[in-house]
């Protein structure tokens, strides 16, 4: 199954959804982090 292509603006907004906050912005990535202490770091561009 091959997953779909998602701009980092879309994935911040899923994250978001699921209660993540964006904590950091450097360059081209973005590093956002739930409450329970999950982090997670992504590209926020797709090439």
């Amino acid at each position: 199954m091959k997953l779909p292509l998602l701009s980092g603006r879309q994935v911040a907004a899923a994250l978001e959804r699921l209660g993540f906050r964006e904590i950091h912005r450097k360059g081209n990535h973005v590093k956002m982090k739930h409450s329970d202490g999950r982090l997670i770091v992504f590209p926020s561009t797709t090439r």
